[in-house]
């Protein structure tokens, strides 16, 4: 698991299923989409990777109306 927050602070942080981490960036799985281009803060959960930032690159809806993410960090 992992916690996505605003960098601008406006709105709340969104919890994500981390199911792919490379140093590059991450794959995610959320609850609402995300718009490809927007920053946030991202921070694992157990602590393997804390105070970094990730855009998102992709966007994918699922069928069981979770959204599928990629992200490289920045």
């Amino acid at each position: 698991m992992a916690i996505l927050r605003p960098l601008d602070g406006a709105g709340e942080a969104l919890e994500a299923h981390v199911f792919e981490l490379s140093m590059h960036g991450a794959g995610l799985s959320v609850r609402r989409a995300l718009e490809v281009g927007s920053v946030f803060g991202f921070e694992m959960c157990d602590g393997r990777q804390a105070g970094g930032r990730i855009e998102v690159r992709s966007c994918r809806a699922r069928a069981d109306n979770m959204f599928d993410v990629g992200g490289q960090f920045c």
